[in-house]
């Protein structure tokens, strides 16, 4: 995904650093940045954590209106 590695190398983190410190296996977030797999369908708390780490908005990383409604409703019932 575009947006997950723009963020990542914003940061000035690799992807190593970026797994440690979020909990998202290395290679599942090699798919996510090659797009083999989609970072909108990934755990809410993964999506979360990720923003967190790199410091910006989940909109950020995240391209699907619906699924970023949803993880603001889930980040406003914790």
């Amino acid at each position: 995904m575009k947006k997950l590695k723009m963020m990542r190398e914003k940061a000035g983190l690799t992807q190593l650093q970026l797994s440690e410190k979020t909990g998202i296996h290395y290679r599942t977030l090699q798919y996510y940045e090659q797009g083999q797999m989609n970072f909108d369908r990934a755990r809410v708390d993964k999506i979360l954590s990720a923003a967190i780490v790199l410091e910006c908005k989940i909109e950020d990383l995240i391209e699907d209106p619906d699924i970023i409604e949803r993880v603001k409703k889930y980040q406003e019932s914790l």
